[in-house]
């Protein structure tokens, strides 16, 4: 669906809940991708790379905060939209390195 505008479509990617004050990452991705989070992660966008929190609860459910920030810094507005690609470390089975966020104008 936003395949057009992630770097890598092996890459998993969802799209942002822009009403939410974190994102939830889908657990079908967590699963299929068999993915692990630290504690922070890299968050980049056009701007430049950000230090976010990930919190993953007991029911494997992962959350990242922050992206209201992310929000405000690319002066997103109503209709736009975020997708979040996840990039994993090169021979690390799962371990997520980097979220990217591509912004979609609207």
């Amino acid at each position: 669906m936003f395949d057009e505008y992630i770097d890598d479509e092996m890459n998993p990617s969802f799209p942002v809940d822009m009403t939410q004050n974190r994102t939830r990452i889908p657990a079908i991705l967590i699963k299929d991708y068999n993915l692990k989070f630290p504690k922070l992660v890299i968050v980049r966008d056009k701007i430049g790379k950000l230090k976010r929190r990930i919190t993953v609860w007991k029911n494997r459910s992962a959350f990242l905060t922050g992206i209201k920030s992310i929000a405000r810094r690319n002066h997103l507005k109503l209709g736009d939209k975020m997708v979040c690609e996840i990039k994993m470390v090169d021979g690390y089975n799962g371990l997520v390195r980097e979220i990217k966020v591509h912004i979609i104008k609207g």
